[in-house]
């Protein structure tokens, strides 16, 4: 049904927000010299909500309600990526000293 196609096209918009969000995660640990650190974050994020989405369909949960979950995470990965301007600022200043 065409409602499945646009929940995909949707839900492909969300992991696009989550895997730029991540990206900037690992460039930040690069940034601060933390890189394992911030890789391990990163791995860590992306694993919990692969690991979530999976067990819930496993265990027969509504499409819906695992799609919150994924807007969840690309709602917070999307404030990350706003944020991310000033907190690369700063690390600059600090490199700058």
């Amino acid at each position: 049904p065409a409602p499945s196609f646009l929940l995909g096209g949707f839900e492909r918009i969300l992991t696009i927000i989550i895997h730029i969000a991540l990206s900037l995660l690992v460039l930040e640990g690069i940034k601060r010299k933390k890189t394992l650190l911030y890789m391990f974050f990163a791995f860590l994020a992306h694993a919990l909500l692969d690991f979530f989405g999976a067990y819930m369909a496993f265990q027969g949960v509504n499409t819906l309600l695992i799609e919150l979950i994924v807007v969840g995470f690309a709602l917070v990965g999307l404030w990350y990526i706003i944020t991310a301007k000033k907190r690369f600022s700063i690390i600059e200043q600090t490199e700058e000293i």
